[in-house]
C-alpha cells in the first residue's frame, strides 16, 4: 500500500467518523423517540399514550383591566366601574327592564300586543335610550346615565290589584347618594319614577342647576302591506 492510498483511507475514515458524530441524535431527541415508541406500544395494548412532560405549560392570560385609582378619588368615581345588572318588572300589560347602567329603563314590551309578523311588540330597547341627571360636583361634570347604580332588588312580577317597587342607588358615600325608585301597578301601563337626592347640598353648589334629560328611539310598528 503506497503513501497516497494510506492518506486516502485515513481521510475516508475521518469523514465517516465525523458524519456519525454530527448525525448522532441529542439526548433530548433520544428521549423523545423513546417516548414515541413507548406510546405506540401502549396504544397497541389499549392504554393511553405517555404524556409529554417536556412541553412548557401554556401561560395563563393576565387580566390587564385595572381600576384607575385616580378616577376612584373623583366624585362618583367608583360608579364608573362594575358589571351591568338588569331587573325585570312585569305585570299583566308590560314587561319593563331596568338596567343598573344609569339606573334607567332599558326596554319596554307590551305583553298583549304583537307586530304583524307575530313578534313581540317592543316600544324601545337598547343603549340608544339615555336618561339621567347632569350636574357639576367638586369641579367634575357628572352624567348619571354613564354611571353604575347599585340595587339589591330582584325581578318582580306584579298581579292585578298589587303594586311593587325597585330601587337603584348611585352613591357618593353612605350618607350622600341619588336614589331612583320605580313603581309598577298590576294593571297599569305607567311605570312611576321618584328621584331622591340625599345629602348632596354640600357637594353641588346651591346656585347650580341640575338638568334632567331623556332621549330615546321608539320602535316603529310595521304594518302589513295590502
Amino acid at each position: 500500500m503506497d503513501r497516497n492510498t494510506l492518506i486516502g483511507l485515513i481521510l475516508i475514515f475521518a469523514i465517516l467518523g465525523g458524519s456519525f458524530y454530527l448525525m448522532k441524535p441529542s439526548e433530548s431527541e433520544i428521549k423523545q423517540e423513546q417516548r414515541l415508541q413507548d406510546s405506540l406500544k401502549r396504544v397497541k395494548e389499549g392504554l393511553p399514550p405517555v404524556a409529554d412532560t417536556t412541553k412548557t405549560p401554556a401561560k395563563t392570560a393576565v387580566n390587564t383591566n385595572q381600576v384607575d385609582s385616580a378616577e376612584l378619588k373623583k366624585p362618583f368615581g367608583a360608579a364608573k366601574y362594575g358589571e351591568e345588572k338588569i331587573i325585570t318588572l312585569q305585570n299583566e300589560k308590560i314587561i319593563a327592564k331596568i338596567t343598573s347602567k344609569g339606573g334607567r329603563v332599558k326596554s319596554v314590551e307590551l305583553k298583549n300586543e304583537k307586530n304583524f309578523d307575530g313578534s313581540p311588540l317592543i316600544l324601545f330597547d337598547g343603549n340608544n335610550n339615555r336618561f339621567g341627571l347632569m350636574f357639576n360636583a367638586a369641579g367634575q361634570n357628572i352624567s348619571t346615565n354613564n354611571l353604575n347604580f347599585q340595587t339589591t332588588d330582584a325581578d318582580v312580577s306584579i298581579s292585578k290589584g298589587d303594586s311593587k317597587t325597585v330601587k337603584f342607588r348611585l352613591s357618593y358615600n353612605d350618607a350622600q347618594y341619588i336614589e331612583y325608585t320605580y313603581t309598577l301597578k298590576g294593571d297599569d301601563y305607567n311605570l312611576g319614577l321618584d328621584i331622591n337626592a340625599v345629602g348632596l347640598q354640600n357637594l353641588i353648589p346651591q346656585d347650580q342647576k341640575t338638568n334632567t334629560f331623556w332621549t330615546g328611539e321608539l320602535y316603529c310598528i310595521r304594518k302589513r302591506k295590502m
